[in-house]
């Protein structure tokens, strides 16, 4: 049992660390790109990354590190919360990944993407700190340093 739990605990950390940082790098692209578009004629072409693609390829990995991460986490902790900021964040996304340009305009999933991608990263966060404290109230004797 115990290792077994140390096992899911290591694989729910690298999940929710590798969460964050696709969900952060999902938000600086989204920050970033309207600027790099300015610079478009002197540095040439950044249709890829500002393309569907990019989007599209972004939404799917915080999706499966995201919903890996969460249900790993909720084993240990079994508290939802997480999954409800996770559900929340890749709604936001989802809408502003494939729905934004069409309903809102084009500029609309620059705006929409960075604050699902916030969800995400608190829906990570929650997962990791969660586990944690789970951790620590299953085991007696151990000595944790922080």
């Amino acid at each position: 049992m115990i290792t077994h739990m140390k096992s899911t605990t290591k694989s729910s950390n690298l999940f929710d660390r590798a969460g964050i940082f696709i969900s952060s790098l999902c938000a600086v692209h989204c920050l970033l790109v309207p600027a790099l578009l300015l610079l478009a004629p002197v540095v040439g072409s950044l249709s890829w990354i500002e393309g569907s693609m990019a989007h599209q390829v972004l939404f799917y990995s915080v999706f499966v590190t995201g919903v890996i991460a969460i249900y790993l986490g909720y084993r240990i902790h079994s508290d939802t919360k997480p999954m409800i900021l996770l559900a929340i964040g890749l709604a936001i996304v989802f809408v502003g990944t494939f729905l934004a340009h069409d309903l809102f305009g084009h500029w609309s999933e620059y705006v929409i993407n960075p604050i699902g991608g916030l969800f995400l990263i608190w829906a990570h966060y929650s997962n990791h700190t969660k586990r944690h404290l789970a951790q620590h109230k299953s085991c007696n004797t151990c000595v944790h340093t922080h």
